[in-house]
């Protein structure tokens, strides 16, 4: 009897460490630290007195502390609730004072990072009393003083006073304090002895005597406004108001062209003066002449701050960076740069299986939109869109549009991301219906806008007493519409006929959040007075007041069942509440700054927080329990780490680790220390399946010394360099390895062209290694690395070569394809229908899309089916490709046929596997077959290696063939991995398999075909279903990720169209062992690189379905 459907098999192989502890624990129990860098404007930057440590304070409430020979962030102080305004570094270094919106001042220990004490919050006496702020530590090395400006409200207008006070910093006890009344100053300096005071503003500028607060003179003339003004070390020189003055005399020096902030050298013999906000000047004082001028970004400089050798000028700047700059050389030589901005926004979709982030971005970057997948590994996508970050973000309800607000209302497509459209309205806040046909805007004027959500037209205005919009809520039904705003009132509207039904009074202050419970009886709301209150919509009447926070709230939610209330406040913390009784739950801590959106994922397990201190905070519920952070960094970037030290994101992201050994500054180590044992791919997909990933508790002791590499070109050029050459000759010299040196690794841009397997160093202390590496046109970024004996990865030594353009060749695209129907007589594998059609169809239709495209000089086509398809010929095949090819070639190969997962390995089962073999056992046969006549992953991984391909693809449509990658987790970073699954992430090569590691692979007579090469080839490719890029193609990736979804789709369409038991029978061999479990849906198995690629494969431009 004909079996219809067979299997692509014969048979189955028959038999952190907690982080954050006790500093005593630290030095064997390492804490991940995350360099996410500053989320806002840097107001103020300074040196420490060694030069080697900066520290700056930014809007984002926080003060950093960088090392600036590395450009790594050491620390982030927190504990300030407002903008960061002044930094003084004690005379000895150790100790650093911050100032702060806040009204207080803050005493940092610089070696440990630990807050000292706060000056200012005893008995109401705050520190710093007003906008500006400016602090110095006295020469006596025992008195901090500060001074501010005091305002305060009098009968005939705003009071302005200067504040001053002296502070024994040791003790935190005041010392002395007084006022002194001035006019409107909006900017102080203190003289470097904190002797001096200048002040200006409106005002004209004033020279105040610091001991007693006494008017010392008036500076007559200069600028009318007085925006800037800064001291030179020596106290004797004073710029501001576009002059330079005499302190002493009060005598004019120099007229400057305007004065936007500076600072002075050491020697005080240059002034770095800031010149229309995007340049800097630096001025000879004594001659007034500009030296050298720097360019700043479009953003603008905020600020400067000389090294204290005078060879270093830091700027903070407007895009959150800091450039440190040479001042001789006149180049920057490095960049101290904010990563990561505050989450405004969070929307979880009615399935849960995405999760939408909203984040803070500079005026200049797009990139602030990201989805989530929780279901796949798959890093998360990014929609370009608002130029500020959403204040905003709605999903309609089927999960396939998204809406956010920021300049206007952005409409996208979350399937192709395209963006549909955008409403020009002035929305600061939206809401959309849970049906997704009502949309309602709230701008800053009287005004709520209501829009046909799927057409995007207006349908009416709502015009309210409040002037501007902070909160806005619609129900389910789109029937009824809340808006919160400037004032403690909330105007409760009826959308549909357009009336206004009541305005909820019963705030003490504005309304921040709002919120309908899902069958819209209740609203919640949110204020900055620090109370949640419950209202009945019905009546317009307070149901409940829920006391508790600290502080302002911003973000309401309620789950889906409308049972629990969370809401985000100003003081850090996520409170969930009982709704029915007003019951306090939960207060989830975790975050460092404000909380600014939450929601509920719809199973009711998961909520999401989002929060100013740039993270998306996943807690597990009812527990409590917070699972992991999410953050996204720069343009692409992401990580996501839980609480006990596993993480998982993108290849770059990776250097914004370090591990903190011990409470030392600066004993802080890269990523690669614990890389193995922490990282964890698909992480996030892990979490929400409810896996409880956790990190080892019992690492052993091992050897963190990194062996030292140097990559060089044999005449020793170790910096950037242009080049004719095609083939260069490089050194790799192994050095300072106490603990040894294995497995070296060399890569051009990313991909792997040489590797010195095992020991290199055979006993000596240093070796160099060579090797002759083809170059191609344009960039070639060449890094090694290698790992001590404990498996512990050295940094990267790298060399950049420019290849002239002579070196540019189009390449040749190889495909070989191997498909076996027809097998050698033995007990254990039958014959195949459709394998060498698989194999045929393939490659024909690969060959066709290739050509069309025209991106490569030619195709050639390597076909291996039924009697040429033996062991030695595909090994042979794979071998004169590694001979020939050239890194600008792609190979492509293809497998149809048996495959088989034995003893912990996989093999491709060639042709000739039937050999003749006297042996009776029948395990003992298979196991001589399968080492005599089988293709190992390890004779894969082998072949592959000498492949130096610009890209390299690779698809097995058998049974078992996920067995091919190993372990779920195996080789998915640089690590010191076995098997093909490191070797394809070295290489950057694709793989995709038709099946798990123990699972079936199908083929079917009514398709004709294995199950992935028809989603592949004839789907995917003749029918144009494979996802494509806005200019029409496909590439690897998506090809890749179409069938991986699609497969499963078809078992299932075919299963139901069967009988149980036919099917089962369908799936069976009846050979005595399973190569699988019946009933189990065929998953393919896809592995390729996070990072996307500079240049990636396009597989194919369908023009039309063809048959």
């Amino acid at each position: 009897m004909e079996v219809p459907m067979r299997t692509r098999s014969g048979l189955v192989s028959l038999p952190l460490l907690l982080l954050a502890l006790a500093a005593a624990a630290l030095a064997q129990r390492p804490e991940l630290v995350i360099q996410t860098g500053h989320a806002d404007h840097i107001g103020i930057i300074a040196f420490a007195p060694d030069g080697r440590l900066l520290a700056s304070g930014s809007s984002d409430n926080t003060v950093r502390l960088w090392d600036t020979a590395t450009a790594t962030e050491l620390r982030a102080l927190k504990g300030h609730t407002r903008p960061v305004l002044s930094l003084a570094f004690a005379r000895d270094g150790r100790v650093l004072a911050s100032g702060s919106a806040d009204t207080t001042i803050r005493l940092w220990d610089t070696t440990t990072g630990r807050e000292l004490r706060v000056l200012g919050n005893d008995a109401g006496q705050a520190a710093v009393a007003g906008g500006a702020a400016a602090l110095v530590f006295d020469a006596d090395g025992r008195t901090l003083i500060s001074v501010s400006i005091d305002i305060t409200q009098g009968d005939t207008g705003l009071l302005y006073a200067l504040s001053f006070k002296h502070w024994d910093y040791a003790t935190g006890r005041l010392l002395r304090s007084f006022n002194a009344p001035c006019g409107q100053v909006i900017t102080i300096a203190l003289s470097p002895d904190g002797r001096t005071l200048a002040s200006g503003g409106f005002d004209p500028l004033i020279l105040w005597d610091v001991g007693s607060g006494r008017k010392l003179r008036t500076l007559v003339g200069g600028d009318k406004v007085v925006e800037a003004l800064t001291f030179s070390p020596d106290g004797r020189t004073l710029a501001g108001a576009g002059r330079l003055w005499d302190v002493a005399t009060g005598r004019e020096l120099r007229a400057l062209n305007g004065y936007e902030g500076g600072a002075f050298s050491p020697d005080g013999r240059t002034l770095a003066l800031i010149d229309g906000r995007t340049k800097i000047n630096l001025l000879t004082v004594a001659t007034g002449e500009v030296a050298r001028t720097f360019d700043g970004p479009q953003l603008g400089v905020d600020c400067l701050a000389f090294s204290p050798d005078g060879q270093t000028l830091a700027s903070g700047e407007g895009d959150f960076v800091i450039r440190l700059r040479d001042t001789s050389a006149g180049r920057d030589t490095g960049t101290l740069r904010g990563h990561a901005g505050a989450v405004r926004a969070l929307a979880f979709s009615s399935d849960g299986r995405t999760l939408v982030t909203g984040h803070e971005t500079t005026l200049f970057q797009r990139d602030t939109i990201r989805l989530w997948d929780t279901t796949s590994g798959r890093p998360p996508r990014v929609l370009t869109g608002p130029r500020h970050a959403p204040k905003g973000i709605a999903l309609s309800g089927d999960g396939q549009t998204l809406y956010a607000n920021s300049s206007g209302v952005y409409v996208w497509d979350v399937t192709t991301g395209q963006e549909l459209r955008t409403l020009k309205v002035g929305a600061d806040a939206i809401a959309l219906s849970a049906d997704g046909q009502t949309l309602a805007c709230g701008g800053r004027d009287q005004t709520i806008k209501i829009f046909d959500a799927a057409s995007g037209l207006e349908r009416r205005t709502l015009t309210g007493p409040l002037t501007t919009t902070y909160s806005l809520a619609i129900t389910s039904d789109g029937r009824t519409v809340a808006r919160g705003g400037p004032k403690p009132i909330i105007e409760l509207w009826d959308a549909a006929r357009g009336q206004q039904l009541y305005t909820l009074t019963g705030h003490a202050a504005n309304v921040n959040a709002l919120a309908f419970s899902p069958d819209g009886r209740v609203l919640a709301s949110g204020s900055r007075d620090k109370t949640v209150m419950l209202w009945d919509v019905k009546s317009g009447e307070v149901s409940r007041m829920l006391t508790g926070h600290t502080g302002a709230i911003y973000a309401v939610a309620f789950s889906a069942d409308g049972r629990l209330l969370a809401s985000g406040s100003e003081d850090k913390t996520v409170k969930l509440w009982d709704v029915s009784t007003g019951r306090e739950l939960l207060t989830l801590k975790g975050h460092t700054d404000a909380v600014l959106a939450v929601a509920f994922r719809s199973d009711g397990r998961t909520l999401a927080s989002g929060s100013a201190d740039t993270t998306v905070k996943l807690w597990s519920l009812p527990s409590g329990q917070e699972l992991a952070s999410l953050l996204a960094l720069d343009h692409q970037d992401w990580l996501v780490v839980t609480p006990d030290g596993l993480f998982d994101g993108s290849p770059a992201a990776w250097n914004q680790i370090l591990w903190r050994f011990s409470p030392a500054l600066r004993d802080v180590y890269p990523v690669e220390y614990f890389f193995n044992e922490f990282y964890y791919p698909d992480l996030l997909s892990d979490i929400f399946a409810g896996r409880h990933p956790a990190a080892s508790r019992d690492i052993a002791q091992k050897d963190r010394r990194q062996p030292h590499l140097k990559l060089s070109l044999a005449d020793g050029v170790t910096s950037a360099t242009n080049t004719s050459a095609r083939n260069v000759k490089l050194m790799i010299n192994v050095s300072d390895a106490p603990t040894g040196a294995q497995d070296v690794r060399l890569f051009r841009n990313g991909s792997l062209v040489k590797m010195w397997h095992g020991d290199v160093l055979k006993g000596q202390s240093t070796v160099t290694l060579a090797a002759s590496v083809p170059l191609v046109a344009g960039a070639n970024q060449l890094t090694a690395y290698a790992f001590n004996h404990d498996n512990i990865k050295s940094s990267d030594t790298t060399l950049v070569l420019n290849g002239a353009e002579s070196l540019r060749r189009n390449g040749t695209a190889y495909v070989v394809a191997v498909g076996v129907n027809e097998y050698a007589p033995n007990p254990f594998f039958r014959n195949l229908k459709y394998a060498v059609a698989d194999a045929e169809e393939f490659a024909a239709e690969v060959k066709h899309q290739q050509e069309q495209l025209a991106q490569y000089e030619r195709v050639e086509v390597i076909k291996l089916t039924d009697a040429t398809a033996t062991k030695a010929h595909v090994l042979g095949a794979l071998d004169e490709l590694a001979k020939k090819v050239q890194p600008e070639d792609a190979v492509v190969v293809y497998f149809a046929g048996h495959g088989l997962a034995a003893g912990g390995q996989f093999y491709l089962i060639p042709q000739d596997f039937g050999a003749e073999s006297k042996r009776t056992d029948r395990q003992a046969m298979l196991d001589a077959l399968l080492t005599a006549h089988g293709i190992s992953a390890t004779e894969l991984e082998d072949a592959f290696e000498g492949v130096d391909a610009g890209h390299l693809t690779m698809i097995i449509d058998s049974c078992n063939s996920g067995q091919v990658l190993g372990g779920e987790k195996e080789g998915r970073g640089p690590m010191n991995a076995k098997g093909l699954a490191q070797l394809a992430y070295d290489k950057g090569m694709y793989i995709l398999t038709a099946a798990q590691s123990f699972q079936f692979a199908n083929e079917l007579p009514r398709l004709g075909h294995g199950y992935l090469t028809y989603a592949l080839v004839d789907e995917g490719l003749k029918q144009g279903a494979a996802p494509r890029e806005q200019n029409g193609t496909v590439s690897v990736r998506d090809w890749f990720d179409y069938a991986t979804m699609r497969v499963p789709t078809i078992y299932r369409e075919e299963k139901a169209k069967l009988s149980g038991d036919r099917f089962a029978k369908l799936r069976g061999l009846n050979l005595g062992a399973a190569a699988g479990t019946v009933d189990e849906v065929q998953q393919p198995r896809v592995f390729y690189r996070r990072e996307l690629e500079a240049q990636p494969l396009v597989i194919a431009r369908p023009q039309s379905a063809h048959p």
